[in-house]
């Protein structure tokens, strides 16, 4: 299976995992279970990578991979599991900002939704939904 997606992923995974010059991977002591270090297992754990679109994703980003803690995502998916992502209640549910935004419908642009919460300090329902008008007063 050496040609497959499936193999790729896991080969990168563990190469990721095994440097510890990669701050986000292996230098932050993210591991990957014994049980993984075959690739054999890996696979009966995870299945065939569903498209090129998905790739692994650990469930919770302070911890290793493993077959509890991982799932096939898609670039989407996985950016909403980011650490870093802004959480917020929209619509009754807590989302990111991103997933507010597609929620929305997306009328207005991802940077005047962050100028709009960070520095203007909008409520997250008003940056969303205000359409955003061009030119020199755009901010009253």
């Amino acid at each position: 299976m050496c040609g497959t997606l499936t193999y790729a992923s896991w080969a990168a995974m563990m190469t990721r995992c095994r440097n510890k010059k990669n701050k986000d991977y292996g230098g932050k002591g993210i591991q990957v279970c014994e049980r993984w270090k075959t690739f054999a297992n890996f696979y009966a754990d995870m299945g065939e990578r569903p498209s090129k679109s998905h790739s692994i994703d650990r469930k919770k980003n302070n911890k290793g991979y493993d077959p509890k803690n991982c799932k096939w995502s898609t670039k989407i998916e996985q950016g909403n599991n980011h650490s870093l992502n802004r959480r917020m209640r929209y619509r009754g549910e807590i989302m990111t900002i991103s997933q507010a935004r597609r929620a929305s419908g997306m009328v207005v642009a991802k940077s005047t939704v962050t100028t709009r919460l960070n520095k203007l300090k909008w409520p997250l329902q008003k940056a969303l939904e205000t359409p955003a008008v061009m030119g020199r007063n755009q901010w009253k």
